[in-house]
């Protein structure tokens, strides 16, 4: 079975010190584990990026895309799955994966943001998240 981790993270993209985090931590988990997913909402921005690093990493990538619009980054995921509601859809991340990482473009934790919304979901859901926060500092929630 497959380890599936789920990301969100800001539409303006993701810090160097936010990629280079999360590059880290993805590598590790093709360490750790023979068959691995990266779940992502198929943004422009930091969902695009970090796809691309999970793709050369050697994940398979999933896309839960929301509606076509100027802000989908249409990647050639592995998978695509139908698209949903942007509420939807990051409750479909934040339900499937083992452990949830989010790039937010602000320190704090924010009310209109579907980044922060993705792990508010997360953690109803129980699941271990690590934020990664401009700066590059990591807040590891549930693990």
């Amino acid at each position: 079975m497959a380890y599936k981790v789920g990301f969100t993270g800001t539409q303006i993209g993701a810090t160097g010190d936010q990629v280079m985090r999360v590059w880290a931590r993805l590598h590790k988990r093709m360490i750790e584990h023979s068959l691995t997913e990266f779940h992502h909402g198929d943004c422009v921005g930091a969902d695009q990026q970090l796809f691309e690093v999970a793709t050369i990493l050697g994940f398979t990538t999933v896309a839960h895309p929301w509606p076509d619009g100027p802000k989908r980054a249409h990647t050639d995921s592995d998978v695509i799955l139908p698209w949903r509601d942007y509420m939807d859809r990051n409750e479909d991340i934040a339900f499937v994966c083992d452990e949830l990482i989010a790039t937010p473009k602000e320190s704090t934790e924010q009310q209109r943001s579907g980044t922060w919304s993705t792990v508010r979901r997360a953690r109803r859901f129980h699941k271990p998240i690590t934020i990664v926060l401009p700066s590059g500092e990591l807040v590891e929630e549930g693990w």
